[in-house]
Parts: C-alpha cells; sequence; structure tokens
C-alpha cells in the first residue's frame, strides 16, 4: 500500500484531492487512488526525487521492517539490558554521595553500625531554635498636657510608668494606626515617674513634626526594655488629670434652700465654729 505526501510541507494526502488542505498547493493531477495490497511505502506528490535525508530515513525503514524477527528481539534486549545498567549506577552514585553527606557515615563501608559506634551529631545552624526573649506587660497611662489659662490645645505627652519596675530605651508613637504615626524616644523612666514630652519633638519618618494646633492626638504606643523582657502598649490619650477624682469639700456643708440676705438661694453654709470654754474648763453654751 501506498502512502502519499505533500512534496512541499509533508501533509498527509487521501486520495482524490486536487489541493494540500496544509499549505494550500494546488496539484495539477489529484493524488491516485491506491490499492490494499502490496509493499507499503511513501511517496511524495507530486513526485519528486527524495532528498539525501529522506532517503537515508527511507533505507533505514525498510532495514527495520526487512529484519527479522530475532534481530529485532535481539536489539530490544541489547536497551534493555544498557537501560538497567544506567539505572543501577545512578543508584549507586546516589547512595554514595548520601552517605559521605552525613557526618556519622563511613564512605568506604556501608556495614551497619551500632548505637555505640555512631558519634554524636552536632545540630545543624538551621535546627537550631530560635531565641525568643521573654516579654513583659506594660502598663501606662498617656495624658495630653493643657495650658488651662489660655485655653490651649495640649502641647504636651505626660507618659505615667504604672509598673512596679523601670523601663528603659523607650520609644513612642503618636496615632500608629491611623494617619502619619509620629515616633519619639526617651531614655529611662523609672517606676511611678512621669515623662513628659513636648508635642513638637515627635517627628515623622520624613522629619515631619507634630502640630499640635492642628493635629489631634488619639492613641499612643509605648515600647521600652524591661528587666522581664521587651514590652508594648497602646492606650488611648486623655486631657492631663481626667481620670483624677473631684477635691472633696471640706469648707461649706449642704444646709436648706435658704434666701441669703440678696433674695439668693443659699445652699451652704459655713462650718461649725470651735467650742469655747469658761475659766473652770467648762463649755459655754449660748
Amino acid at each position: 500500500m501506498i502512502y502519499y505526501y505533500c512534496a512541499q510541507c509533508g501533509q498527509t494526502l487521501m486520495p482524490g484531492l486536487q489541493m494540500c488542505q496544509k499549505c494550500g498547493q494546488i496539484f495539477q493531477h489529484a493524488v491516485p487512488v491506491v490499492e490494499e495490497t502490496g509493499e507499503n511505502r511513501t511517496e511524495y506528490w507530486p513526485p519528486r526525487a527524495p532528498t539525501t535525508g529522506e532517503q537515508a530515513v527511507r533505507r533505514a525503514s525498510n532495514n527495520w521492517n526487512d529484519a527479522n524477527p530475532a534481530s529485532k528481539a535481539s536489539i530490544f534486549a541489547i536497551l534493555a539490558i544498557f537501560l538497567i545498567g544506567f539505572a543501577i549506577t545512578s543508584q549507586v552514585r546516589y547512595t554514595r554521595s548520601l552517605a559521605q553527606s552525613l557526618p556519622h557515615a563511613d564512605s568506604s563501608a556501608y556495614t551497619a553500625t551500632t548505637s555505640s559506634q555512631v558519634s554524636p551529631r552536632t545540630p545543624q545552624a538551621a535546627y537550631q531554635p530560635v531565641f525568643q526573649p521573654p516579654s513583659a506587660q506594660l502598663v501606662a497611662k498617656a495624658e495630653v498636657g493643657y495650658n488651662q489659662m489660655r485655653g490651649d490645645r495640649g502641647t504636651t505627652l505626660v507618659i505615667t510608668n504604672q509598673n512596679n519596675y523601670a523601663w528603659s530605651n523607650i520609644r513612642v508613637t503618636i496615632n500608629p494606626s491611623g494617619g502619619v504615626p509620629f515616633s519619639g524616644r526617651g531614655s529611662t523612666l523609672a517606676a511611678g515617674y512621669v515623662l513628659t514630652v513636648p508635642l513638637s519633638e515627635f517627628t515623622t519618618s520624613t522629619g515631619l513634626r507634630f502640630d499640635a494646633n492642628n493635629l489631634k492626638v488619639n492613641n499612643v504606643q509605648i515600647s521600652a526594655d524591661t528587666p522581664s523582657g521587651p514590652g508594648t502598649i497602646t492606650v488611648s490619650a486623655m486631657p492631663e488629670g481626667a481620670d483624677a477624682p473631684p477635691p472633696p469639700n471640706i469648707f461649706r456643708t449642704p444646709v436648706a434652700n435658704t434666701p441669703d440676705p440678696y433674695g439668693q438661694a443659699d445652699t451652704t453654709m459655713p462650718s461649725p465654729t470651735p467650742p469655747q470654754f469658761d475659766s473652770n474648763g467648762n463649755v459655754v453654751t449660748n
């Protein structure tokens, strides 16, 4: 049986075609109808002389088709032996390189070793646990100082260390989670003491200073080193003294709503006067 291929592009051609379906070449004569009997071979259409490479391929194909089945089996056996030998050699080389990379393995012998013969392995850097310093829980209060005489907005930041241990290497950030954060630093702060920092000393990473007249302090993040390790806390800023209890009224005592001489309701009266004594030591009563 003859199989026809396009002489220009090598596309398989069906009998009766007038044009190649791949490259569009038009044939002067249609592809012949082939008979299904006879020797299997390939031809180009329109007919042309095969090139040197095509002749070599055709000869090799013919030689393989004409070869004895026993010869073909021998060739397959040789290829199989070659592939098996290559796989075994690759496995041995991989095993040997793996054994040499282990610090307790002996590359000259592959006998099993007992636990007493194996030297302890030194843990590699990749498997060493990373040291995590202990963290401390900071307790702090942040207040914005106010000038009550002029009614200005806050111009200073007052930080109180409410822990029972001192802080060192203090880092303070204003509004860390919103807008542009402003940062400042301090040295040390003893337990129970306050740190007063002018807001104008806080700057951004670009050098912009905090403007107390146009910006508001919402929250403050405080980080410091302590004897128990580093610690961080974020607190809401409040006006200075906002959480102080009201002073007790020790000078005036509430009484009934009695008008004063000017017709105004007076709800307080002076505190009682101390008792008076006579010459004999007795309390003088009015």
